[in-house]
């Protein structure tokens, strides 16, 4: 691999393994200052991956393929974000808990789609080629067991008592079908003759083990924050590479670019986390007014989230000639043949 390639697989690597470890290990050092400092930095980038979207909208070659659905990238996301707030404001404990579950439940799923474009990626960057049609079944099947495991880990705190023996069956059935995929996954590594310590296959059991968390811990650092952050830092290597063009792509000079993604990750991301941390503030209960003003901003950026989604699921879908041309283009380095392979 040359440099770039190399330097693309081990970030992603890093970005995936390393918040998966620091949360599943978070008990044994959590009255630590430096590592509760970690910790809330790793939260705020776990939230702040949402607004990275709009580096899209800044970029003059999305703007003129992708961009010009005006409905999917404009129209939709205003909606969704108009009525994530209105839901969060007006519904029942009930039917809030039910859209949470929803939400989350999605989430997940959101999660485990962006791992087959994460392996997918890696493959290409170490083997020149995609990712085989098994690999990517088995990650999709992942995606969708994910769901069993959310309605435990995130739904007892919205939900009431009586929706956890389900929870608890939904948890059970999902740990079965994990296992079973991980069964699976050891069968299709040995059948594509993976060698057993290639950067591929590291990355491939990386992503097998994505979830294993929430089936086998019992605080929310392992079974949730150590997949989600991890989910964020990837989507923030992709992201800060598509800011990094030039003025040769038409663009912005690099500084100019890069401020740009520091000031939508860390400005507007500020705004992402806001509305929680005032959720569980003084604020919230000093007044009817405030509650209804902090709700609706709560339910906002959930909304604004699930817009990113939507917008995340068109973007990078490779079947769509419009989608693949645009991403190749802006990882043309991983796209491109190496020169080694040029004229074979």
């Amino acid at each position: 691999m040359d440099n770039s390639r190399s330097a693309f697989v081990v970030s992603i690597w890093l970005a995936t393994i390393f918040p998966m470890l620091f949360f599943l290990m978070f008990r044994h050092y959590d009255h630590f200052a430096p590592a509760l400092g970690v910790k809330e930095v790793l939260v705020f980038l776990g939230a702040a991956h949402v607004p990275a979207t709009l580096i899209f909208y800044r970029d003059p070659r999305f703007q003129q393929g992708l961009g010009d659905n005006r409905i999917l990238f404009y129209v939709i996301p205003a909606i969704l974000t108009i009525a994530g707030g209105l839901v969060f404001a007006f519904s029942s404990d009930l039917a809030l808990g039910i859209f949470l579950c929803a939400f989350w439940c999605w989430q997940a799923y959101h999660y485990g789609k962006q791992n087959i474009g994460v392996y997918s990626f890696t493959s290409v960057a170490t083997t020149g080629r995609p990712t085989d049609p098994k690999s990517k079944q088995l990650f999709i099947l992942l995606a969708w067991v994910s769901i069993f495991g959310t309605l435990k880990v995130l739904g007892r705190s919205v939900m009431p008592a009586d929706y956890f023996p389900f929870f608890e069956t939904m948890h059970s059935i999902g740990m079965i079908l994990y296992l079973g995929l991980v069964g699976y996954s050891v069968i299709l590594f040995i059948r594509n003759r993976m060698p057993l310590f290639s950067v591929n296959g590291l990355m491939f059991f990386t992503l097998v083990a994505f979830f294993g968390p929430m089936y086998f811990t019992d605080t929310l650092e392992g079974a949730f924050l150590s997949y989600a952050i991890a989910h964020a830092l990837q989507y923030l290597v992709f992201m800060a590479i598509i800011a990094s063009g030039t003025e040769k792509d038409g663009r912005a000079p690099l500084m100019i670019n890069s401020l740009y993604f520091v000031l939508i990750v860390a400005g507007v991301g500020a705004f992402f986390v806001l509305p929680n941390h005032l959720a569980t503030s003084v604020f919230y209960g000093s007044s009817d007014a405030a509650a209804f003003a902090i709700d609706l901003a709560v339910g906002a950026v959930l909304g604004a989230t699930m817009a990113h989604f939507l917008i995340d699921a068109h973007t990078w879908r490779l079947s769509n000639p419009t989608s693949r041309d645009y991403v190749r283009q802006r990882f043309a380095f991983l796209f491109s043949k190496p020169p080694s392979s040029r004229g074979a």
